[in-house]
């Protein structure tokens, strides 16, 4: 949708000083359980014409879920939104969002030389320290990528490449601004007042660097308390994370965030990326 543009293409324009309070108006309907049973994710972008006209582009993307409003199912139909009853429908619409996932929406522009592929190396030491015999191992940068399904072919395209979730999970800041714009992890900390923040960490980068720095961020405020090992203090934060540090140090000393020092928790964060890999066969 774009607010400040009529029907037949004429630019408008929305008041500068009403933006935000649009934007917060609409975000406030489609979070209030009453109206939706799920609230649907909407994006905000503000875009200018040559003239300096700001129009606000909202965009909903498909979800998963079934959607109602006010206890109604609707489905988009052209320009129309039609108001969905019998259950064969329904049942229609629930089959057709089953079968989509955004993840797998291929990039057919992205290649290799857009991802840090070099975040191989620090997951394959993640995969071996929970799992030795872990048959991804063995694979080249290219195999793994398959195995792990971040390059494939699109199920509603029949295109193949490098898909969402590569770009979000090892994509570079360029190739994640070319590909999701608005794509951020905002991690905000609240503690005097609930509406002013204390400290706020945005995270631009792919996931597997991202999760290293909100463990960094979230390390720096959680309370450290004191405690005492074989008779002297120790920080109980260092004592039970040594074991996990020790066994991906060497994946994190080649390895540096663009935005921060490469930190041993690069290890942890990869292993927990990887996590949900440890049974999965090679396709």
């Amino acid at each position: 949708m774009l607010l400040g543009v009529r029907d037949d293409g004429t630019v408008e324009g929305v008041p500068e000083a009403s933006a935000l309070n649009i934007e917060r108006n609409i975000s406030n309907v489609t979070s209030n359980p009453n109206l939706f049973n799920v609230s649907p994710l909407v994006e905000f972008e503000r875009l200018h014409d040559t003239e300096g006209r700001l129009v606000i582009r909202v965009w909903v993307p498909m979800g998963p879920s079934l959607y109602t409003f006010k206890g109604a199912v609707y489905d988009r139909v052209a320009d129309a939104d039609v108001r969905v009853r019998s259950d064969a429908q329904i049942t229609s619409m629930m089959a057709r969002k089953q079968s989509y996932y955004s993840e797998r929406t291929v990039c057919p522009w992205v290649t290799e030389e857009d991802l840090e592929t070099d975040l191989l190396d620090a997951v394959r030491d993640a995969l071996r320290a929970n799992d030795a015999d872990h048959p991804w191992l063995s694979l080249s940068d290219g195999e793994l990528l398959r195995a792990a399904r971040l390059y494939g072919r699109d199920q509603l395209t029949g295109e193949r490449g490098f898909n969402l979730a590569a770009v979000a999970l090892l994509g570079k800041e360029d190739t994640i601004l070319d590909v999701m714009p608005l794509y951020r992890t905002d991690a905000v900390l609240r503690r005097v007042e609930t509406d002013r923040y204390d400290d706020r960490l945005v995270c631009k980068s792919n996931l597997v660097r991202a999760y290293d720095e909100l463990v960094v961020f979230c390390e720096k405020w959680l309370p450290d308390s004191f405690v005492l090992d074989g008779g002297g203090s120790a920080r109980a934060r260092a004592t039970s994370s040594s074991a996990s540090s020790c066994a991906t140090a060497s994946s994190t000393g080649s390895s540096s965030a663009r935005t921060s020092p490469a930190s041993p928790s690069m290890g942890r964060a990869s292993a927990r990326a990887t996590r949900a890999a440890r049974s999965s066969p090679v396709p």
